[in-house]
């Protein structure tokens, strides 16, 4: 059987779990991204990886925003430890109060996986931006179990996550809704790790998250005791990120930076939201498109547990990139590339243009710190 360019997969997991004969690892490629093997010992040429693959095989067709939204939480349990507005979580509690379940991220054993969630507890594991790849494993079969029982289900993934989903299913069930998110593309999960021993930290961390209660922050966690962090013009995996680094290969070609959708609802940043006398008091706000009648009922089920004041769909796609483009690939990324199997992740970074930018960034910031203390001190203020 023939599988998708490693360049061009997203790791989706998809064929993984298509195939009956278990025949279909997910290995790291030397640039660090799992990547499906045949074990063609195993492997008896059904087709169904094929026929399950996105890349391959595309029969899901994508949908249109039908009305675009600022959006966010009115549960303040939901919004303390969200990564901004709380309207995943938000929705995803109503899926739980109906007796549903809800998939999606954790960390487990230093291993970000999909994980299901059938309390609200189980929910606030979910919280929290993070910029590497989750690995899939089998929570496709297991939400298609779900399904075919008759439980609603609630999938919260990256677009080609939730493409993936709906190409393993080959049907549009009624009882499954699922949340796409706004992605500028994920770094391997080697990677993080990687960097994260470079830095000393602990390796016995049960939470990352990109987006702490200082803003966009890499915060390590264990027991909600904080083991890093640090803003991201001072921390150098962070700046790499942003800068089109170090992410899976696919996604400086991602087909779904678009507003051609594949969830039912898109929850994203509102960058260059406009704030108005209806949302003026709310600091952390989502951009929130609704693609099908599924994401339109859901939100309308869900009654006073998410505020949403429509906004203008041009509003949203103006201010945020990956809407309209990939994350752009950096010009180091092949002199990067070359060298990480030799030289590990730091090295290999510190080797390419972008380190010199970074240390320009982090040395202003760090002044600019200084600066605003040293005020503090003086002032008061």
């Amino acid at each position: 059987m023939t599988l998708c360019e490693p360049n061009k997969c997203t790791g989706c997991c998809a064929c993984f779990n298509s195939c009956a004969q278990h025949a279909i690892e997910m290995r790291p490629l030397s640039s660090g991204a799992l990547v499906p093997v045949i074990d063609e010992n195993l492997c008896v040429e059904c087709g169904r990886c094929e026929r399950a693959c996105p890349v391959l095989n595309p029969h899901v067709q994508p949908s249109q925003p039908y009305r675009c939204y600022a959006a966010w939480a009115t549960d303040d349990k939901l919004l303390e430890n969200a990564a901004s507005s709380g309207v995943v979580s938000a929705l995803g509690k109503h899926i739980i109060d109906c007796g549903g379940v809800v998939y999606g991220t954790r960390f487990e054993n230093q291993r970000l996986v999909f994980a299901a969630a059938e309390t609200v507890d189980g929910l606030l594991a979910f919280q929290g931006s993070r910029y590497v790849h989750a690995y899939v494993g089998d929570a496709y079969l297991q939400i298609e179990q779900h399904l075919k029982a008759g439980r609603k289900v609630l999938f919260t993934g990256t677009p080609c996550q939730v493409h993936g989903l709906r190409q393993f299913l080959r049907k549009d069930y009624d009882n499954l809704v699922a949340i796409d998110l706004v992605c500028h593309g994920v770094a391997p999960l080697s990677y993080l790790n990687e960097y994260l021993r470079d830095r000393g930290v602990d390796m016995d961390y049960d939470n990352v998250v990109f987006r702490g209660k200082k803003g966009m922050s890499l915060v390590v966690k264990r027991n909600n005791e904080v083991l890093y962090s640090k803003y991201k013009l001072n921390d150098l995996f962070y700046t790499a990120y942003l800068k089109g680094l170090i992410s899976r290969e696919n996604c400086y070609t991602c087909p779904y930076a678009s507003l051609s959708r594949y969830g039912d609802i898109t929850v994203g940043d509102f960058w260059g939201l406009k704030r108005t006398r209806q949302i003026a008091d709310h600091p952390f706000i989502s951009v929130m498109f609704t693609n099908t009648e599924k994401g339109n009922r859901l939100l309308a089920d869900c009654g006073d547990k998410v505020r949403c004041v429509e906004q203008p769909l041009e509003m949203a796609t103006k201010s945020n990139g990956q809407l309209n483009h990939p994350c752009p690939r950096h010009e180091g990324r092949d002199k990067f590339l070359a060298l990480y199997t030799r030289h590990g992740l730091v090295k290999s970074i510190k080797k390419t243009s972008l380190y010199k930018t970074f240390l320009k960034t982090s040395l202003r910031y760090r002044a600019l710190l200084f600066a605003s203390k040293l005020k503090h001190l003086i002032y008061g203020k």
